[in-house]
């Protein structure tokens, strides 16, 4: 065992409950904070099951409060010009390339930067009943949290893979802080790809 290995190992166990990270994370934060999860489960910090688990659980409440927000707040969302803008652009997007098709709408916009909740405001508009958009939700959200997970733990197996070579615990460190960096920079380019050019 690395000397990052062992120290994740240490912050384990002065962290007895350990579900709260992926079922907060996931609530407050997004596939950044998902993905730097899932990479500690690489390790013996986490297990993957409890990640994944926890992960699916934590967006969809999140999901569903933002939509009860996006049907219950219209009339102030609608005075958000940037709202408006991320109106227009998941529209476009909507008839052009998703047909209007809700699984799609929601799987696409799932993995891009800055429109899920823009998403989930724009659906809660329309005449979609909450359970039906739950029930989408779930099987997208499954399959986005899955891809997610693997993602990270893949990451998270590479980067300690290298922590071992170098047996340095702030070189393991850093490696995590360019992977998330990169993810997210990738996800911006692809929301400028497949989104932006839609408004």
């Amino acid at each position: 065992m690395s000397s990052f290995e062992a120290f994740l190992v240490a912050a384990s166990a002065q962290f007895p409950y350990l579900f709260l990270l992926p079922l907060i994370g996931s609530f407050f934060g997004g596939e950044e904070t998902i993905i730097l999860i899932a990479i500690l489960s690489a390790t013996d910090f986490i297990p993957f099951s409890t990640v994944l688990i926890f992960s699916y659980i934590g967006t969809l409440l999140s999901d569903s409060l933002w939509y009860w927000v996006g049907g219950r707040f219209s009339k102030w969302i609608d005075k958000r010009e940037k709202i408006r803008k991320g109106f227009s652009q998941i529209t476009g997007f909507a008839t052009r390339i998703a047909k209007n098709n809700i699984f799609l709408i929601l799987l696409t916009t799932k993995f891009l930067y800055g429109t899920r909740i823009v998403t989930i405001f724009y659906l809660a508009r329309k005449p979609i009943p909450f359970l039906i958009f739950t029930l989408y939700n779930m099987v997208v959200t499954l399959l986005w949290a899955t891809a997610i997970c693997i993602v990270g733990w893949l990451t998270g197996r590479g980067i300690t893979n290298l922590a071992k070579i170098f047996d340095n615990i702030t070189y393991g460190i850093g490696i995590i802080a360019l992977t998330a960096v990169a993810l997210y920079a990738l996800r911006i380019w692809l929301n400028r790809k497949i989104i932006e050019k839609e408004g």
